[in-house]
């Protein structure tokens, strides 16, 4: 088996159930038609309606997850495509700002509400003023990213795919500290989550590990493997803490490749409880539950203690993206576009529509505004679709 790359990294698809490694099919759980077939999709009735509220267009692939954050003007979307960052009023969809890069983007962009972070194909983090557009400044780390920077307290974090993590003054991108950690051999090609908090940065790595920082100073408040990676080979070994997290009354709840899913007590980075479990995309946290798709597809809810509650498997191998949460629901994209609304109390389908024909490139974004439930979704190539929930 050959791998190029010098890391020898594991090619996966961002948001998708399909994992392969360059020269090696037997990692690919679709390639035995006749066992891995995606489940057909079964007559709804539906009990909860999505409706068609809006639609913008894609000029290029999505460089990450959409993102949304809370601004003086109302929340705002962010969706980072080729090079450059839309800004969208999630009310109408209307684009009301185009944050320009001069090179390709491979991350999502971060916001505080004030400046807008991303990172570019050539190693830079760029940081932009978001009332004017502008560039406020660029900073080179000559290193891979993927994973969207968080901004908190005036920092802005990055994590690199060769295990930096550097925080950068807002302000002005002064470089004020860096924390090493050894990358595994072997990965999976997923953005690593960097989560802002007040006063710190929570970072899941690969190999099972989550780390607690300070924002100010870059000091390591925590560090805790997760899931302890197991097995007799590096693919075995693979259990890398996955893109989508959740929080939940003081926890921060992880899912990982071929691991586990649970909780971490933010204050010490002592596990609360988890489960074996391996998901690709990750998991949300809503309604006092956690809800966490796996790499068959199958959605499973755990209470908040860490019971399992109900698990959905009609939608077995759609490839479908980690879950968001809404009241009296939970919201999943396929890799066919299609959006699947279950219900929170038992997991029933009770909700699809169709978002367009391709993958969705992450999960769906749930949010409220204007006393109006929305869910916005992107998919490959970049279009973005909103609709209403009833």
């Amino acid at each position: 088996m050959t791998i190029s790359s010098s890391r020898r990294t594991l090619l996966a698809l961002v948001g998708s159930g399909l994992l392969t490694l360059a020269g090696c099919g037997s990692l690919n759980p679709f390639k035995d038609e006749p066992k891995f077939k995606p489940a057909e999709l079964m007559t709804v009735t539906a009990t909860m309606a999505l409706n068609a509220a809006w639609q913008l267009g894609g000029d290029d692939s999505p460089a990450g997850a959409l993102t949304i954050v809370g601004t003086s003007a109302g929340p705002r979307v962010f969706a980072a495509q080729g090079r450059s960052v839309r800004v969208i009023d999630p009310a109408n969809g209307s684009v009301v700002q185009t944050l320009a890069a001069e090179s390709m983007l491979t991350t999502g962009a971060a916001s505080d509400g004030t400046l807008v972070a991303a990172a570019t194909r050539e190693g830079d983090v760029i940081a932009w003023d978001l009332a004017s557009g502008k560039q406020l400044w660029k900073s080179s780390l000559n290193a891979e990213i993927i994973s969207t920077p968080a901004v908190a307290d005036g920092i802005i974090a990055t994590l690199t795919t060769d295990g930096r993590l550097v925080g950068f003054d807002a302000a002005d991108g002064r470089r004020r500290w860096v924390v090493q950690r050894a990358a595994p051999s072997l990965t999976l090609r997923v953005p690593s989550p960097v989560i802002g908090v007040r006063g710190g940065f929570l970072v899941g790595l690969p190999a099972g590990r989550v780390i607690a920082l300070g924002s100010r100073d870059g000091q390591v408040r925590w560090e805790t493997t997760f899931a302890q990676p197991k097995g007799s080979n590096e693919v075995e070994r693979i259990s890398d803490i996955m893109p989508a997290v959740g929080g939940l009354s003081g926890e921060f709840c992880v899912a990982s490749y071929q691991g586990k899913v649970g909780c971490i007590n933010v204050r010490d980075g002592r596990t609360s409880w988890q489960r074996d479990f391996s998901s690709n995309v990750g998991l949300a946290a809503g309604n006092g539950a956690i809800y966490a798709t796996d790499v068959k597809s199958h959605v499973s809810a755990f209470s908040a203690a860490g019971v399992s509650v109900w698990k959905n498997e009609a939608l077995a191998y759609r490839q479908l993206t980690a879950p968001a949460v809404m009241p009296g629901a939970v919201a999943v994209g396929d890799f066919e576009g299609y959006l699947h609304l279950l219900s929170t109390d038992k997991g029933e389908i009770i909700g699809r529509t169709q978002a367009g024909s391709r993958p969705h490139s992450g999960a769906p974004i749930a949010l409220e505004v204007g006393g109006q439930r929305l869910l916005v979704v992107q998919n490959r190539a970049g279009a973005i679709f909103a609709f209403s929930v009833k």
